[in-house]
């Protein structure tokens, strides 16, 4: 139980961890890309702040001082029809300038556009150029090439998620050893109480025990009326008390310690034996028994799940009115095994489902025949729990009854346990 806490928190600390490093990681990455686009950006606008001066535009006539390189950033010069008047470095302008755009920029529009050739990407501005007469005579269009920002920003990008990897596994490990260590004193204080519970109960054991007979010996003679009532109702609660410490002693004696080996058992096996060894009782409380046994490997004990199954069953007979039926399911739902108990008796209440499997809940008094001390399914649910299962309760499909379900961990090794030969 300890150890699937340890992990939750390890799993929560972690994701944790990984989110708000992500958070991060993703601000970088787009402030990084922001400040290269705007650095790119500025020097295309440079190099067209010092490329207008040379395209010399007359009112008749058009005169052009061919624009020189500059770095990275080339630069093509149009005419305010379209014809390219300038290219000082025979690129192919005619792929990398859609005309379309030269035209936009001929009319006063300044554009800044990104466009992809032979899958190279290149940053784009055209710049209206206006002569004497004040219209636009020309077009400046600036561009670079974007290939080394592209793989700057993989670059980038790389880092961050390599480094998500490496924060993520170094904060699991941190989380796992701070809470192993914050569960370490509740560990300690549940074994304590553990080791009073069971030891309590094995004291109470013989004095419920010597009441018990002591009650029984005074029946067998002929005591007044009242005082046979009270060794009756003497009798009744030495039982219910006797019922009560072996739950306990139950609970203390299977649940796992952490860190021991689990074993392998076939849940449907331990299901049918126990099904098979209450069927006198079940019979004798007049509970119609269906079985759909599926198998279903589970790392649990044979011994727990016959308690599992038998605290579900005691809790049939307790609850529901003769005549009642039953359909005890198992089957192999993947990450867990499950056993299903439904019966079609007065049910419960939806905000009474949760209830059912907290200590001394005697459920819905609809349901109640007996006088039980209300730990049938709080140990069901204690043993799944120490398992690493689950447990929980619904209302049947039909409307009217109860159906108890538990899950346990799927084991995919051979059962060491429930065996039909070892049944």
């Amino acid at each position: 139980m300890f150890s699937r806490a340890r992990r939750q928190l390890t799993v929560i600390s972690a994701a944790s961890g990984a989110a708000l490093f992500v958070l991060m990681a993703i601000f970088i990455f787009f402030t990084v890309v922001a400040v290269m686009d705007r650095e790119i950006d500025a020097d295309i606008q440079e190099v067209v702040a010092e490329s207008v001066p040379m395209l010399a535009l007359g009112a008749g006539e058009q005169e052009v001082a061919a624009p020189v390189a500059f770095g990275p950033v080339f630069v093509f010069a149009f005419s305010a029809d379209g014809a390219l008047i300038g290219n000082p470095r025979d690129l192919p302008a005619g792929d990398m300038v859609p005309p379309g755009l030269v035209r936009s920029a001929a009319r006063g529009d300044e554009i800044r556009t990104t466009r992809t050739v032979d899958d190279e990407r290149f940053r784009l501005h055209f710049h209206p150029v206006a002569g004497g007469d004040g219209e636009v005579g020309g077009v400046i269009v600036a561009g670079r090439s974007l290939a080394r920002r592209d793989q700057e920003v993989r670059v980038v990008g790389a880092t961050l998620a390599g480094g998500a990897i490496v924060w993520s596994v170094l904060v699991s490990a941190l989380a796992y050893v701070v809470a192993g260590r914050a569960l370490a004193p509740v560990r300690e204080a549940y074994v304590r109480q553990e080791a009073f519970v069971a030891g309590a109960a094995h004291e109470l054991r013989s004095p419920i025990a010597v009441i018990r007979a002591a009650s029984e010996v005074g029946l067998r003679g002929s005591p007044p009326p009242a005082t046979r009532d009270l060794l009756l109702e003497i009798e009744t609660v030495a039982t219910e008390a006797s019922m009560l410490v072996d739950t306990l002693l139950d609970l203390a004696r299977l649940a796992p310690a952490d860190g021991q080996e689990a074993v392998t058992t076939d849940l449907a096996v331990v299901v049918g034996r126990e099904l098979a060894r209450m069927r006198p009782l079940l019979e004798d409380h007049q509970v119609r028994v269906v079985d759909d046994l599926e198998q279903a490997p589970v790392l649990a004990s044979a011994t727990a799940i016959g308690r599992v199954t038998r605290a579900i069953l005691e809790n049939v007979i307790a609850h529901t009115p003769p005549g009642t039926s039953v359909v005890v399911r198992t089957r192999d739902a993947g990450v867990y095994g499950e056993l299903s108990v439904e019966d079609d008796g007065p049910g419960l209440p939806p905000e009474r489902l949760e209830a059912v499997f907290e200590p001394f809940s005697r459920g819905d008094t609809a349901r109640r025949r007996d006088r039980g001390a209300g730990m049938g399914l709080s140990i069901v649910r204690n043993i799944a729990w120490h398992h690493s299962g689950w447990v929980r309760a619904r209302q049947a499909p039909s409307g009217a009854g109860l159906v108890v379900e538990v899950g346990l961990p799927a084991s995919r090794q051979r059962p060491t346990e429930g065996t039909a030969a070892g049944a």
